[in-house]
Parts: C-alpha cells; structure tokens; sequence
C-alpha cells in the first residue's frame, strides 16, 4: 500500500534503512529507476543526513543524503546542516563564508562536489574541483574574519566578514568521469548508469542478476551480463594459470573464476562493452563458486538458451 500511495517515501526509508548493506542499496536504486522515480545526487541545500523524498523543481524525487558521501564525516555534516538551519546558501560564495573549514575541510569538499552537492550554484564539477584551493582560501579567510570580527565594532556583521570569491567555470567532465567520481563518494551511480544504453538489449536476454546468486541451484547454470570491471590472474598450485574476473551489472558485482582458455578469449574481446557470461555456479557451506563455461557478446548470448 505504501508503495503504491507514497512510493518515494517508501523507497526513501528503504534506502535508509539499508543503508549500510551496499547489495541492497543497489538492487533498491535500480527498483526506483524501474518504477520511474528520479534519485537525485546530493544536493547541498536539500539534502538532509539520510535519503529523503522531496518535491524540487516540481519533481518528485528521492535524494541522497550527505551522510551518503564517503569522505565527509559526520562532524561536517552536522556542521552544514546547522549553517543551513539559518537559510539556505544563496550561492557558492554564501556556501563557502559561512561552512567551518576546521570541519568541512578540503577533502570533505572536493568529495562533496564529486558526488555531486555544489551543482546546484551552476559550476561545473571540473571547475570546482579545478578551484578547490580557492574554495578553501576563501573559507580560511571567511572564517578567520568572523572571529576577528567578535571583538570588533560591527560584530558578526556579513558584510564585513564575506570575503569575495571569483571563480572561472569550465566545461563539465565526461559522463564517464562523472560516474567514476559518483561511485567513489557514494558507492552507486547516480547521473546514470554505464550500462544504461544497453538496458533495453539486455533486458531481451534470459539472464540473472549478481543479487540473484544465492537462489541458483547448486550445479546449475546461468548468465550473467555486465561491465568488466578488474580482472586478476592468478596460478593454481598445480602450475596453471586461471583468473578472477569483477563484473559490474545493474544490481551490483560479482566476482567469477575462469582458466586460462577462456581469460586469454576474454582479453581479446572489447571491454568497453558488455560482456555475457554462462557460468556453472556451485555452493559449499563456505563459499559460492561461480566458473564460467562460456563467453559471448550480447548478440551471441540472445540465441543461448
């Protein structure tokens, strides 16, 4: 009921209440894509700590918290939040004189702006990231203004502590950056997906998720389809060489064996693209293996049975 009536609100506490089990923050994300919810990347005069539903912009959507971002503690996000409680940043002049640059330090900011939080004052992420130095000056500057300013005439007058900030905006990072800076604050994708334009190709194929591993039956077989993330090649203690391959897909990775026939195929195909894996997955009371027997392009895995 809850789903139907206030999906957002539902989806939100959802995520929140998961937040911490990667796997299925993932699957949660892709179910809000499906039931055509916008998840929007932090924002940071609309965020709060965890993931919210908010109407902006006219739109229903589900917001990321700054709590989200790896890399900013919750010192500087409970220092942002009590700046806001005075109103909202006006710009990125107003954001930077009135932060605390002992808490919401270098760092904290340059994970803020990848993950997506200054875009509301219309620069880019590069030339914010480009800038950051400047950000900071100014913020060191701001704040050392305001404690000079206590033991003066005018107080914590704003006009006498805003220090002026000139930034120069750039053009914007390729979306594939963009991604890669998303998936190392947040650990998701939020301004897409890398396998978003194939979703519809894939879709056509009887294929399983990575959330999905444990429901296989012991011995059976199965496709998995993704993005190769990181293969390792290793050698068994008999002397042969094998590999393990990460493999990103829209729910999450998962992480797949294969010998050296099958990884020297593997090298050879474009790793750009996504690739389809059939795999032999076989459980044990410690782990779950997962072999695979063959390899395809997408093309190749729409005739696989």
């Amino acid at each position: 009921w809850l789903k139907t009536y206030y999906p957002q609100e539902f989806m939100a506490a959802l995520l929140t209440s998961e937040k911490d089990n990667t796997d299925k923050v993932v699957k949660y994300i892709d179910e809000a894509k499906r039931m055509k919810i916008f998840l929007g990347a932090p924002d940071i005069n609309h965020s709060q700590l965890e993931f919210s539903a908010i109407n902006k912009d006219g739109q229903d959507q589900i917001l990321f918290g700054l709590g989200a971002i790896k890399g900013v503690g919750e010192a500087a996000v409970e220092s942002i939040l009590e700046a806001r409680a005075e109103g909202e940043f006006k710009d990125i002049q107003d954001f930077i004189n009135r932060i605390e640059p002992q808490k919401v330090n270098k760092k904290v900011i340059e994970c803020i702006i990848k993950a997506g939080g200054l875009d509301h004052f219309g620069y880019t992420r590069r030339a914010l990231l480009e800038q950051v130095e400047t950000l900071v000056e100014t913020a060191k500057k701001g704040s050392s203004l305001k404690k000079d300013a206590q033991f003066s005439l005018f107080g914590d007058d704003e006009e006498v502590t805003a220090v002026e900030l000139t930034l120069k905006n750039m053009e914007e990072f390729d979306l594939k950056s963009l991604l890669d800076f998303e998936k190392d604050t947040l650990g998701f994708y939020v301004s897409g997906h890398p396998l978003d334009g194939f979703r519809d190709v894939i879709d056509a194929i009887n294929y399983t998720l990575s959330s999905e591993v444990e429901n296989i039956e012991d011995g059976s077989s199965a496709i998995f389809i993704g993005k190769v993330e990181e293969i390792t090649k290793k050698m068994s203690k008999k002397g042969s060489q094998f590999g393990l391959v990460s493999l990103m897909d829209f729910h999450g990775n998962i992480e797949m064996m294969l010998f050296s026939d099958k990884l020297e195929q593997l090298e050879q195909m474009d790793l750009d693209e996504p690739i389809a894996f059939k795999v032999k997955v076989t459980h044990t009371e410690m782990f779950t293996r997962i072999s695979v027997t063959k390899i395809m392009t997408l093309n190749e895995a729409k005739k696989e049975a």
